[in-house]
């Protein structure tokens, strides 16, 4: 007997950039939450230009159809099942040294135990930073959250910290003290 998980109404999602080039191709029970999980974190979202959704009955065959749409359209940012030269390029880029939250300090604000949403960090992010900071945070891999309920939250100071923290370290790279 298949399991609640498998047999669930699962999609298979697109994301094209500009001139309909393909970026990735996903697969997720909550379009809502998946996309604002990429947008928080992917190094390609300023490159988004549409979405386009599919549903399946179940997520064996939204897996399916995922696995055969990559291997069939090769989108630009998908590392997984595609050819094994791909993946060696993409894998030597160089690493970025982590984050040193604790580095960087941030003066207290009275909401800075408030709880943020991945869209709420998505929002402060594109609020408050330049093209290039944005590009440095999603590459960064973000603080670590914690879950309530099914939702992944971060403590808004937490948040403040790791901007503040990538965008020294973009001042640093670029030789300002």
């Amino acid at each position: 007997m298949p399991s609640t998980l498998a047999s669930e109404r699962t999609a298979v999602y697109r994301i094209r950039g500009e001139g309909e080039t393909l970026l990735y191709i996903g697969v997720t029970n909550s379009v809502q939450f998946r996309w604002n999980g990429h947008q928080a974190v992917q190094p390609w979202w300023d490159e988004l230009r549409s979405l386009t959704v599919k549903w399946y009955p179940s997520r064996d065959a939204a897996l399916a159809a995922e696995k055969a749409a990559i291997l069939a359209e090769q989108p630009k940012y998908n590392v997984t099942y595609l050819k094994p030269g791909r993946l060696e390029r993409q894998q030597k880029r160089p690493a970025r040294p982590p984050v040193e939250l604790d580095a960087v300090a941030v003066d207290p604000r009275d909401d800075d135990e408030d709880l943020l949403t991945l869209e709420d960090v998505a929002k402060m992010i594109r609020g408050n930073t330049s093209t290039a900071a944005r590009s440095a945070l999603r590459l960064s891999g973000g603080p670590p959250g914690f879950r309530m309920g099914a939702r992944l939250v971060f403590r808004k100071r937490t948040i403040r910290q790791w901007i503040a923290a990538v965008e020294a370290s973009q001042d640093d790279n670029r030789g300002i003290a």
